[in-house]
């Protein structure tokens, strides 16, 4: 089975025919993408957040997608709450928006998971939790997003809530599906960083879940899929979980006005322990 990859593309600020209301260094104009980077045989297309600052952007960018594909699965980064900022958009909200596009091709993952081919792919953004330090980070430093400071420490709360609910809901869709003889192994696809190696040290408190700890002790997750770094990165843990990002970033950081889709081969149930 193969799967294409990508998150972060940041479109807003690589097509200067897109608004941007809230600009993060320079603005190019290299729009994504050549339809030549598709290859043949990738069924799904999975984007692990971050399409744009303006989650009804993203769908439509979603949308136009679809035609390449007969699955485009997706969670939510950070940017698409931009809009909603202190308060975050409810998975049901962003479901709701996507369902009256009518697209039957789009699968938002922190509602609907799917089983395809004996995987199942689950996801969700992740959000982040400060690492559980007392002192937080203001995320609003490095961008240019204004809210009252009487706002940001509501902010601070929104989203640390979020990402223990949302550690807490994909524990209890491993444990719904464990004893699902049709599923041999799970893909598992977040915005935020799911594991502590990928870190810059002065740059944890906004980036990681630390409460997904616990979410990769399940011995059928083959691969996680996710974004929010910029990095692009492949690396497998010592339980044998091949971790992978394909994100476009901004011109601001990597400046990649050529940026290419990722095609992953996905190896049936690599680690064998079905046997």
């Amino acid at each position: 089975m193969k799967v294409d990859l990508i998150s972060d593309l940041h479109i807003d600020h690589w097509d200067l025919r897109i608004k941007c209301d809230h600009p993060c260094g320079e603005r190019k104009s290299y729009p994504f993408f050549d339809v030549t980077d598709i290859k043949p045989g990738s069924e799904v297309l999975i984007i692990a957040g971050d399409i744009s600052d303006d989650i009804d952007i993203s769908i439509d960018f979603m949308n136009q997608m679809c035609q390449y594909y007969k699955m485009v699965m997706y969670v939510e980064g950070n940017h698409e709450h931009i809009e909603k900022y202190p308060q975050l958009y409810t998975k049901e909200e962003i479901a709701k928006k996507i369902e009256e596009k009518g697209n039957k091709k789009i699968i938002y993952l922190p509602q609907t998971s799917v089983i395809w081919r004996n995987t199942l792919f689950i996801g969700c953004c992740g959000w982040w939790d400060y690492c559980n330090n007392s002192k937080q980070l203001d995320y609003f430093n490095s961008t240019d997003i204004v809210i009252g400071e009487d706002q940001i420490e509501n902010f601070h709360q929104n989203v640390k809530k979020r990402a223990q609910e949302e550690a807490v809901s994909l524990l209890e869709k491993l444990e719904k599906y464990k004893n699902n003889n049709q599923i041999k192994q799970i893909i598992v696809v977040t915005h935020t960083v799911p594991i502590n190696i990928f870190l810059d040290k002065d740059l944890t408190d906004s980036k990681y879940n630390s409460c997904m700890e616990e979410i990769k002790e399940n011995d059928k997750i083959n691969y996680w899929l996710f974004g929010h770094t910029h990095e692009e990165l492949t690396k497998q843990d010592i339980r044998k979980i091949t971790y992978i990002t394909n994100p476009r970033g901004r011109p601001s950081d990597y400046d990649r006005q050529k940026f290419n889709i990722k095609t992953i081969k996905i190896e049936k149930f690599r680690k064998n322990i079905f046997s």
